[in-house]
């Protein structure tokens, strides 16, 4: 994992560099995070027969909508040439269900990360200022901490109290996801570019997490059930930069001076 972080920045920093004789421009990128089955993005269902009570417990894991912004820096190398970086912040949700006999119990939580993507794009001319883009990369996910939810009902003492619980315990710190997708790129001289595409990142697992349901009523008692909240997702990505005229314009005169 380390190695891969360390590969990520060294390529980050050597973009730059060889990048101060490119076109290099800044903006800005709003994304609604879609759950799909097209793209293995489906809820995960675990039945279990609980030894006390007798019942079918079913555990229910589903990825729901999310979304993701942040701020982008771009290098264009060729008219259909680019490279595209910088950091996102992405809030992704989840519900959570126990069912049994007479109960439907179920909670709603979320889990944010960071992006530092790293992606090249390749452009096709479709009309004077239109073109499809392409693009494929790699991006370094940064998941601050482990997240815990409970709905809770009644005294622990009473009769009618039960509890459902979801501990999602960090895995990593950092992971590599790939991303890809494409799109379409409008171009102006003057007012910058804008882009609308679809993308998809692919993930490994990075939280641990385990269900608790207790039941005074039907005495049902299961703790550490394990469960999965899929962290793979489909997408629209809307993106703005602005033009690259005034960074350049200044840096030529800085050169000069």
């Amino acid at each position: 994992m380390k190695r891969c972080a360390t590969v990520i920045f060294v390529l980050l920093f050597s973009l730059v560099a060889i990048a101060q004789d490119k076109k290099i421009s800044f903006g800005f990128v709003a994304e609604p995070i879609i759950p799909t089955k097209l793209f293995r993005i489906t809820k995960d269902v675990k039945t279990i027969t609980d030894s006390a009570s007798m019942n079918q417990i079913a555990f229910t894991s589903t990825p729901r909508y999310g979304y993701a912004f942040g701020a982008i820096m771009k290098i264009d190398y060729s008219p259909r040439l680019s490279f595209e970086t910088g950091i996102n912040y992405l809030v992704r949700n989840y519900k959570m269900e126990v069912e049994e006999p007479g109960y439907h119990i179920s909670l709603s939580f979320n889990e944010d990360s960071y992006e530092i993507p790293l992606t090249v794009k390749y452009f096709l001319r479709l009309a004077d200022k239109l073109y499809l883009s392409n693009a494929v990369g790699v991006s370094l996910i940064m998941i601050p901490g482990s997240v815990m939810t409970k709905v809770v009902n009644g005294a622990e003492n009473s009769e009618d109290y039960f509890i459902f619980e979801q501990h999602s315990y960090i895995m990593r710190t950092m992971m590599p996801a790939f991303k890809g997708g494409f799109g379409l790129n409008y171009r102006t001289e003057n007012s910058g570019q804008l882009y609308l595409e679809t993308y998809y990142r692919l993930f490994s697992t990075y939280y641990d997490t385990r269900l608790l349901y207790y039941n005074a009523t039907t005495r049902t008692d299961q703790v550490n059930v394990k469960i999965k909240s899929i962290g793979d997702y489909f997408g629209f990505s809307l993106k703005y930069t602005f033009p690259p005229s005034d960074f350049i314009k200044r840096t030529k005169k800085q050169q000069k001076k």
